[in-house]
């Protein structure tokens, strides 16, 4: 018999989820905990926490807010994206801190892999506004909670 992989996406689905993440302009990788919420099969919301490995005196960590809306669903959940986004820096010199703080939009895409029902690989690619602007590469695993 034929074998498949069914993650079907239903409204009420909640996604949490990890992976790496690289960001083009600080040239730093990093790691991303996400989640998100299906107000219906196509429409989403997938808050995010990225921190990169930058090096000492330097912190940078993003805040992501972005709406999903799928356009393929089955054995690829392909989406687009557009968010806002929060990026803050602190360098500390000398026993002071100075933190900078910059707001602003998300666009770019990605997809879902389903594993099996609860398991899957994302993969995103977008471009982030604040600071001088960035491409942010995403990939990582997701778990599905069912809430129906």
């Amino acid at each position: 018999g034929c074998m498949s992989v069914s993650l079907a996406q239903e409204a009420g689905d909640l996604r949490v989820g990890a992976g790496l993440i690289y960001g083009t302009e600080i040239e730093e990788a990093g790691i991303n905990l996400n989640a998100e919420y299906l107000f219906t099969e196509k429409i989403s919301v997938a808050p995010s926490y990225s921190i990169f490995f930058t090096p000492d005196p330097v912190s940078f960590n993003v805040f992501n807010i972005d709406g999903r809306y799928y356009f393929l669903s089955g054995s690829a959940q392909v989406y687009g994206l557009l968010g806002f986004a929060n990026a803050t820096s602190k360098i500390e010199f000398f026993g002071s801190k100075l933190k900078s703080s910059d707001s602003g939009l998300n666009i770019g895409g990605g997809a879902v892999f389903p594993l099996n029902d609860t398991f899957g690989i994302n993969a995103q690619l977008k471009y982030s506004t604040p600071g001088d602007g960035q491409l942010v590469l995403q990939g990582g695993i997701v778990y599905t909670i069912k809430t129906k």
